[in-house]
């Protein structure tokens, strides 16, 4: 589980970097932090527009904080100056992967519990197996418990199949290939 939970964070740690190399414009700071060149009432408009989610706009902007249409003139112009977009997207882009790192942690989570139940189980059901008196049981009884056995371990046989890569061990009388399963 654990080569999973690396490989999650390694994606997770890329998509970072690549978009903090889309905002190569902002030094040192996140992209949804406030510039050094950026003034205070500036960075206050970008917060609400950053707030606004997929369907911001620079009117949302002015009407939330009780400016006029003219004010979205004086917004257009810092978003255009401080790249309100690119640094959108970055937040944008943050909080999606926050939410999938979020998400995949709580399937791993999810997961580990799951197998730990059922190997719980399995050994309890075994247990009770073991000592089980087949010959109490009714010949019904019996068939069900072999079709079951026997689908436990076609079904085993299929997972290991698929876990194993298989290699021709040589070639019967009608040419047929042959194979074994290599072990690592």
């Amino acid at each position: 589980m654990s080569s999973i939970k690396e490989r999650i964070s390694e994606t997770t740690e890329q998509l970072q970097r690549e978009i903090m190399d889309q905002a190569d414009d902002v030094p040192d700071v996140e992209a949804w932090q406030q510039l050094p060149e950026e003034t205070d009432k500036a960075y206050n408009a970008f917060r609400f527009y950053l707030q606004g989610g997929p369907y911001r706009s620079l009117q949302d902007v002015a009407t939330v904080l009780g400016k006029d249409k003219a004010y979205a003139k004086q917004l257009e112009k810092w978003s255009r100056m401080h790249n309100w977009k690119a640094r959108t997207s970055a937040w944008d882009a943050h909080i999606d992967n926050f939410l999938e790192r979020q998400y995949m942690e709580s399937v791993l989570t999810m997961t580990d519990r799951h197998i730990q139940q059922s190997h719980y189980i399995q050994e309890k059901v075994y247990e009770q197996l073991m000592s089980l008196d087949l010959t109490a049981l009714k010949p019904s009884e019996l068939i069900k418990l072999y079709d079951i056995t026997i689908k436990v371990e076609r079904e085993s046989c299929k997972l290991k199949s698929e876990l194993m890569p298989l290699k021709v061990l040589s070639y019967g009388t009608d040419r047929s290939p042959i194979f074994y399963v290599k072990h690592p």
